[in-house]
């Protein structure tokens, strides 16, 4: 089971689910459009940009070096979506 933070919304677990199973950095707009289209009930676009920031700021997501607003999850985002500890390091 997924421990979820008082800092997560409902766009989270989208995010990193689209992450994980694209295996892309994706930017912002591409994340919301794919995670979007594949809800019958998708936050809104502020949801999701309300997201990022915290992802980033927690270690869940990280910018690629080459693409600043381009977003990959983390080993950490991982253990997250797999109901391990976050905070256990490999």
């Amino acid at each position: 089971m997924r421990k979820r933070e008082a800092w997560m919304n409902k766009a989270t677990d989208p995010v990193l689910e689209l992450l994980e199973d694209s295996g892309l950095a994706l930017p912002p707009n591409a994340i919301i459009v794919n995670v979007q289209r594949g809800l019958s009930d998708p936050p809104s676009e502020p949801t999701f940009y309300r997201t990022l920031g915290p992802l980033e700021e927690n270690g869940f997501i990280e910018t690629i070096p080459e693409r600043e607003k381009f977003y990959r999850i983390t080993e950490k985002g991982r253990r997250y979506l797999a109901g391990e500890d976050p905070e256990t390091k490999d």
